[in-house]
C-alpha cells in the first residue's frame, strides 16, 4: 500500500520537519561554545550563572529535537514507498552517527558544563575548571564533525 512516494507532498513536508529538527538540535547545542566562552571570560559566579542557565533551558529544545529526529528519519523512510530502506548503508551509518551525537553531548559536553558551573560556585581553580572546560568545547567540535558525516550520509546517500 502506498501512503506517500518521495517527492510527494506528505514526503516533503516530513522532509522539511526531518531537516529543521537537526538545525535545531545539532545547531542548537554545537552553539553551546559561544556560553562556554562567555562563561569562561567571565568567571566566578557569573560564568556559572550562563553555565546554569545553559544547561537549565538553552539546551532543552535542541535536545528534545534531537530525540524526536530518528523517528522523523524513520518516517522518511516508510513514506518513501520503498525507495529507501532501513538496510541502506546510509542509513545504517546514519543511526551510528547518531548515536555517537547524543553520546558525545550526554557523555562529554553535558558532564563538563555541570562540573565547571560547580567549581565555579565553589571557587575552584581556573586552570582546573579551564581544562574541564575545554573538554566540553572539544566536545562540540566533535558534535560539528559529526554533523558533516551526517550530512555527507543524507546529501549523497553511499551505498545507494
Amino acid at each position: 500500500m502506498i501512503i506517500a512516494a518521495v517527492g510527494d507532498g506528505a514526503y516533503k513536508f516530513v522532509l522539511l520537519l526531518h531537516i529543521l529538527t537537526a538545525i535545531i538540535g545539532v545547531g542548537g547545542l554545537a552553539m553551546g561554545w559561544a556560553h562556554d566562552t562567555v562563561a569562561r571570560r567571565q568567571g566566578g559566579q557569573a560564568g556559572a550563572a550562563i553555565l546554569d542557565a545553559e544547561l537549565r533551558s538553552g539546551s532543552s529544545v535542541p535536545i528534545r529535537a534531537l530525540y524526536v529526529l530518528p523517528f522523523l528519519g524513520i518516517a522518511l523512510i516508510v513514506l518513501s514507498d520503498d525507495f529507501f530502506s532501513m538496510g541502506d548503508m546510509w542509513v545504517s551509518a546514519s543511526f551510528v552517527v547518531y548515536v555517537a551525537i547524543i553520546g558525545v553531548y550526554h557523555g562529554m559536553i553535558r558532564p563538563a558544563r555541570k562540573m565547571v558551573r560547580d567549581m565555579m560556585v565553589t571557587g575552584g581553580s581556573a586552570g582546573e575548571s579551564e581544562a574541564v572546560l575545554r573538554r566540553a568545547t572539544t566536545g562540540t567540535w566533535i558534535l560539528n564533525g559529526l554533523l558533516v558525516v551526517a550530512l555527507y550520509l543524507m546529501i549523497w546517500k553511499p551505498g545507494l
